[in-house]
């Protein structure tokens, strides 16, 4: 997803969180490619049934064309708002 695109959809989440008058917390986990396949292709994830990514390709793809929303990006966003970033 492109840094707009997710810049676009966080300020739909800030609107919901002012709306509803309650803060937005975002929590940015991290953790290394080994590890994220190991957690994608736990026998857990494989067959819990929920439509969570268990594709490793998609998975390699993401994470070679997306980016987190950093700190100092979200904090340059024009809209106001409670915002608690971990």
């Amino acid at each position: 997803m492109k840094t707009g695109d997710d810049m676009n959809l966080f300020e739909e989440y800030l609107d919901i969180a002012k709306a509803r008058r309650v803060p937005l917390v975002m929590v940015n986990l991290l953790c290394d490619m080994e590890r994220n396949i190991s957690r994608l292709e736990s026998e857990e994830r494989q067959s819990n049934g929920k439509m969570k990514l268990v594709d490793r390709d998609v998975l390699e793809k993401i994470r070679q064309e997306a980016s987190l929303l950093d700190r100092e990006t979200i904090m340059k966003c024009g809209k106001r708002g409670e915002v608690f970033y971990f």
